[in-house]
């Protein structure tokens, strides 16, 4: 006898001050006062200030929500420079779009762009960092690549002539993870050690002078043997994580980003405690995640950047950002952070005067805000064998489902997660009626041995 599988379309109701952020944004970054994100359907989204088509919309006009870019879905990584962008796609492609003057796009030419377009024509690309008007970029082969602006050696080519597309750092193929900072550039190989080039009149690199390097150099302090597990490359100072989670930093102070120590030639111990998950440096300014996912926040708070409610100054002192226990992610910009959860919702806070934090606004935000998160499309199409289209999405109290299945079961669930209405739904369109709830967004799985197999979400508007 033929086993019976029963499969499940779950619904869950979301109120609607939520409807618009749970479970939507996978990966954020910030330029200067515009952001770019990837939502968790792989499509590609800008807000922000756009005077140089950084948002990639095709125009020039600020935008103070998000703003869908294409209708693709395949974006797997993001990088925001000072006022350009760089991603790359599921098949390992390589776009930017944004500002050119430098040739930090990487296209051969420097001239901007208001949409994306892809840099050369190989599939080959693993990670992207933007810096001040200059690019990184590492391949799958592990080998390190960069183009842009190279005043002060940032490229670490050997020279100081700007170029408008990748060229090859060195010979190695051993390069793991990359920063670009505003004028010097950080990176780590497989073997965990730390390297460093660039402008270095603060002491930026950390090799314990403020000798500019047109090539990367080993950084050996604290000690030549130490393992490091993150770094970040701010605008004129350094911050690092040693794999014992322990936190360093080096470079300037005029902030407050070394925590008060007086800036020079050495690194500094900025918290002796290993419990360092992740770093970001902004443009004098720091935000950090603990092991128990605590936000904290330090340096220049002149517009509110630190997300600690004042906006007064600089604070030399490493400060808890509220309570909350589920940050997963930041960046950080010129004026503007943002900060992800695990729940997918996303949060902006600080100057916020072109709509950069994406919450319908252009006032400053001393504290973080929720950035507002809209449906994708009309049509919410499940994205793979067993797909289910649900339409119309936004639905005025009743929607369609397109179902694949056979003998599956329509479940509601509210916030609280108890079920509130049931009904089995046969192949082919079944009508849905929900005029009885209240306004809010549905967030759906179709489940197949209690595992989800396809999502996505419906979206009741009254």
């Amino acid at each position: 006898m033929r086993g019976f599988v029963k499969k499940i379309l779950l619904i869950i109701l979301i109120p609607l001050t939520h409807c618009f952020n749970a479970q939507c944004w996978r990966s954020i970054s910030t330029g200067d006062s515009f952001c770019i994100a990837i939502k968790d359907d792989g499509t590609l989204w800008t807000w922000g200030y756009n005077s140089l088509g950084q948002l990639g919309d095709g125009t020039f006009q600020d935008k103070n929500t998000p703003t869908q870019i294409g209708n693709e879905s395949n974006w797997q990584s993001i990088d925001a420079g000072n006022t350009f962008c760089l991603a790359i796609k599921t098949d390992s492609t390589l776009w930017a779009w944004g500002s050119n003057n430098y040739g930090q796009l990487g296209d051969g030419t420097n001239i901007n762009s208001s949409s994306p377009i892809q840099i050369g024509s190989n599939k080959e690309w693993k990670s992207i960092s933007g810096g001040w008007c200059y690019s990184l970029g590492i391949k799958i082969d592990g080998t390190l690549w960069a183009w842009g602006l190279n005043d002060a050696g940032q490229l670490g080519i050997g020279s100081t002539v700007n170029a408008n597309a990748p060229l090859q750092v060195g010979m190695l193929s051993s390069w793991k993870i990359i920063s670009a900072g505003g004028g010097h550039s950080l990176g780590l190989k497989n073997d965990s050690t730390l390297w460093a080039w660039g402008y270095n009149g603060n002491s930026q690199l950390g090799d314990g002078t403020n000798v500019t390097s047109h090539v990367p150099i080993n950084i050996l302090n604290p000690t030549p043997n130490t393992k490091w597990k993150s770094i970040s490359a701010g605008y004129s100072h350094s911050l690092g994580i040693r794999s014992d989670k322990t936190l360093f930093g080096w470079g300037t102070n005029l902030s407050g980003e070394l925590c008060g120590w007086s800036g020079g030639s050495s690194f500094f111990e900025l918290d002796n405690n290993m419990v360092w998950e992740s770093i970001s440096a902004g443009k004098y300014y720091c935000l950090g995640i603990k092991k128990d996912s605590t936000l904290w926040a330090w340096g220049s708070d002149n517009c509110g950047q630190l997300g600690l409610g004042s906006g007064a100054g600089n604070i030399s002192q490493i400060t808890q950002v509220g309570i909350d226990k589920d940050w997963k992610s930041t960046s950080t910009g010129v004026g503007l952070s943002v900060g992800t959860k695990y729940n997918g919702t996303s949060w902006g806070w600080g100057c916020n005067f072109f709509g950069d934090v994406g919450d319908g606004t252009n006032f400053q935000h001393l504290a973080p805000a929720t950035t507002i998160c809209a449906p994708t499309s009309i049509r919410e199409i499940f994205n793979n064998f067993n797909a289910s289209i649900i339409f119309p999405n936004p639905n005025r109290g009743s929607f369609k489902i397109e179902n694949t299945l056979d003998d599956s079961e329509l479940i509601l669930l509210n916030s609280l997660g108890e079920k509130i209405h049931s009904q089995y739904i046969s192949k082919g369109e079944n009508e849905i009626t929900i005029k009885d709830l209240p306004e809010g967004i549905y967030f759906y799985s179709i489940l197949e041995n209690g595992k989800s197999i396809s999502n996505g979400k419906v979206v009741l508007q009254k």
